[in-house]
């Protein structure tokens, strides 16, 4: 993994962290109702696991760094 994406993908994985912790604490402390929080929560957690997803995708067996790797693999192949 490159420097640039490690840090990326920590960047992402501390943001869903403290947006989780910060929206906790308010709903502890009854400034937002419980129903809000946790759409807050499961939109974060969406919205970062989204973006994981995206970013390693060139990466893995089925993105671009495996077709550039393997020219005659299946991925290339036009049917």
């Amino acid at each position: 993994m490159d420097k640039k994406r490690f840090r990326v993908n920590l960047v992402l994985i501390l943001a869903a962290c403290v947006i989780g912790i910060m929206t906790m604490v308010a709903m502890m402390l009854q400034s937002i109702s419980y129903s809000t929080g946790i759409a807050v929560i499961v939109g974060t957690l969406i919205l970062c696991c989204g973006g994981l997803a995206w970013i390693n995708y060139h990466y893995s067996a089925y993105g671009k760094q495996f077709s550039t790797r393997y020219p005659d693999s299946q991925h290339n192949k036009k049917s």
